[in-house]
């Protein structure tokens, strides 16, 4: 028996392999697709700070391990998600980068104050087209606060574009009241706008023009305003006197005796004197009186001594003396600072009786002189009446030496 195969044995048949584990081997053996991942995208700051070389304030290098280690338990053959960079702060950042991309993530407060206003035109290259971006996505701000920030920055043209572009909603022509409000706010505010030299840096009076062209109109109150909140100190008053010259020529309002008294209550002399002389205000007895009850010894002195108005000393004397008395404002003050105001009344006081003739040394002189007279008499009157004359002439004498 030899050992070479049976011809007439059947043919071995080669052992039969499962398609599905082949398939599965090679699908194990090929690598796995990456899909690229898409472009995210990014803030316009973080852009141009990859563009110059710049380290971004939140990088990516440090958020790609999280990402890899969350996916790590994920059964999806998804990307891994990147946490978005928002470099831009505030909306002043937003709006200077004109950056989408943080403005639609609402990753801040959006809306500008006047401060952040008056910064973006002083430093953006290009206002005009900052406004327009913020009016095409939706920043909020307000628009008076835009017009006094362009008004601070002198941007007259721009300030113009922005009033016609939003007269219809901010000042309508139906409520005028509006728009003469915003013209008595600028004019309460110009003191702003003025140097410590009394400079004015911006011509004021050029944008107050305009908004008379486009329907405000001056009134009294505006003279009150320049009065109240100008500058008038010596040296420093030509602005507030150009606003004055130009209320009454261009709009129309001439200042009167109420004006007059405004000054007054303020202690503006330099204000006072420039409605008498320039712009032909009198002055009137009535206004010592006022500034008799305001304790204002500066400007009665002013009146009496300068402008050589008519007086009468007693009457002043005893408006004095009831307004000390009586006058619930200067109870206020006398609670609020009681000292300085013991002081002006004090100081009014001594004017009024130096004015009058009266005076501390010349009182003491008559004291001594009815003293004389009184003890050479004496004899002549009851024990009871000379204790009280000596107790009267004492406290006389005692109110000379607190008046010197």
């Amino acid at each position: 028996m030899s050992g070479a195969p049976d011809a007439s044995a059947p043919p071995r048949k080669k052992p039969r392999t499962c398609k599905k584990k082949a398939s599965a081997a090679s699908e194990k053996k090929a690598p796995p697709k990456v899909e690229p991942e898409p472009e995210r995208e990014r803030c316009e700051r973080t852009k141009a700070n990859d563009a110059a070389g710049k380290i971004s304030t939140r990088s990516s290098t440090k958020e790609a391990p999280k990402a890899e280690k969350s996916n790590a338990f994920s059964t999806g053959s998804a990307p891994a998600t990147r946490v978005a960079e928002l470099t831009c702060q505030t909306t002043y950042d937003v709006v200077r980068a004109r950056c989408g991309f943080c403005l639609k993530k609402k990753s801040m407060h959006i809306n500008l104050y006047e401060s952040s206003i008056v910064k973006l035109f002083q430093e953006d290259p290009d206002p005009k087209q900052a406004l327009a971006w913020m009016q095409g996505n939706g920043v909020a701000y307000e628009v008076r606060s835009a017009l006094r920030a362009l008004l601070k920055t002198n941007k007259f043209d721009l300030f113009t574009y922005l009033f016609e572009t939003t007269r219809e909603k901010t000042f309508p022509i139906s409520a005028p009241g509006i728009l003469n409000e915003f013209f008595n706010e600028l004019v309460s505010n110009a003191y702003g706008l003025i140097t410590g030299d009394g400079v004015n840096l911006v011509p004021i009076e050029k944008y107050l023009k305009f908004l008379i062209d486009s329907g405000a109109k001056a009134q009294p109150r505006n003279v009150n305003a320049v009065l109240n909140n100008g500058v008038w100190t010596d040296g420093r008053s030509e602005t507030s006197e150009k606003l004055l010259h130009f209320l009454k020529n261009e709009g129309g309002v001439s200042p009167d005796v109420s004006h007059a008294e405004v000054a007054l209550l303020r202690s503006n002399i330099n204000g006072l004197k420039f409605l008498h002389d320039v712009m032909g205000v009198p002055y009137q007895a009535y206004h010592v009186s006022m500034a008799c009850e305001n304790l204002d010894a500066k400007t009665v002195k002013f009146l009496i001594d300068d402008a050589g108005v008519n007086h009468d000393i007693d009457e002043l004397y005893a408006s004095l003396r009831d307004a000390w008395l009586h006058s619930e404002t200067l109870h206020d003050r006398r609670y609020e600072d009681p000292f300085s105001i013991e002081r002006k009344y004090n100081e009014l006081k001594k004017y009024l009786r130096a004015k009058k003739g009266w005076s501390p040394e010349r009182d003491r002189e008559r004291l001594r002189t009815i003293l004389t007279l009184f003890e050479n008499h004496k004899e002549t009157f009851q024990t009871a009446i000379y204790l009280d004359m000596c107790q009267f002439l004492k406290r006389l004498h005692q109110e000379t030496l607190m008046n010197d």
